[in-house]
């Protein structure tokens, strides 16, 4: 992912409300998102609210997660797990698909370890 040297200011976080999908939620209101297409979605469980997004870019002790989906990572994994999908995809699960999950957490944060 070319974004993965500055993840937090990514275009992808667009907040436009028709194209972008927002930015990080609002710290002082339980994260919500407050910008993007998705600001209005509401979410009914456990209580109805808006969609949640917290920025969060380490693991508890402190190791960064955006290297983890770096192009260069990405280019290591492909290439270490020609002809191995199972291999690659418990790898690619474990690294760069969980570290996305942890750095957006709201509702994407389902992983439990890294």
């Amino acid at each position: 992912m070319t974004d993965s040297a500055n993840f937090q200011n990514s275009t992808w976080w667009n907040p436009d409300p028709i194209s972008g999908i927002g930015g990080w939620g609002d710290p002082n209101n339980d994260y919500q998102i407050t910008t993007g297409a998705f600001v209005n979605f509401t979410v009914s469980y456990p209580s109805p609210h808006r969609l949640r997004r917290q920025y969060t870019p380490t693991v508890g002790d402190g190791r960064p997660l955006a290297p983890l989906f770096s192009p260069e990572s990405q280019r290591e994994m492909v290439n270490s797990y020609v002809g191995n999908f199972i291999g690659f995809q418990t790898r690619f699960e474990a690294s760069s698909h969980g570290a996305v999950h942890r750095i957006v957490g709201g509702y994407v944060n389902l992983l439990t370890a890294l």
